[in-house]
């Protein structure tokens, strides 16, 4: 990996960004934050109405085609500024097992989300149902604990 990251530091791109680097990547980590920010609070929504939390005037389907969207925007976001911030110090970021634990959550909570997401678009009604409840609070459960794994590891890499 630190061979990556060093070819990452010499390419034209990097290259090309580094004598604005000073005001670009703060710039970037708050579009990035922020970005995280609209994540979580759209999943706190969606995983609050799968728990019954919240919206409870609401159907889950209603829920989710409120606020997913917000969510997949932010992610895509997201993942663009961390690619940008990534190439303009590969170093800092590739190296460290927790940056790893974060891409590895990011997935996974995505691929949770997406899952959710394309069920409750097919089955809206079946989500009401109390039997089901059960699973669907332990889901957004580890959905929510993954997205906080990754606002900590986020913050951690700049400390690691």
């Amino acid at each position: 990996m630190s061979q990556f990251a060093e070819w990452l530091e010499q390419s034209a791109l990097n290259n090309a960004l580094e004598p604005s680097a000073y005001w670009i990547i703060p710039v970037i980590q708050t579009i990035h934050i922020l970005s995280i920010a609209v994540i979580l609070s759209s999943m706190i929504m969606v995983n609050g109405r799968l728990v019954r939390a919240g919206f409870v005037k609401q159907t889950i389907s209603q829920t989710t085609r409120r606020f997913l969207p917000w969510m997949w925007c932010a992610l895509a976001i997201l993942l663009l500024t961390g690619a940008v911030l990534i190439l303009m110090e590969p170093a800092r970021t590739l190296g460290k097992t927790i940056f790893w634990v974060k891409m590895f959550s990011v997935v996974i909570a995505a691929m949770m989300t997406a899952i959710l997401h394309r069920r409750v678009t097919r089955y809206p009604d079946r989500w009401e149902d109390p039997t089901v409840r059960p699973v669907v609070a332990w889901s957004a459960a580890l959905n929510m604990l993954l997205w906080v794994v990754i606002v900590f590891a986020g913050r951690w890499i700049a400390y690691s």
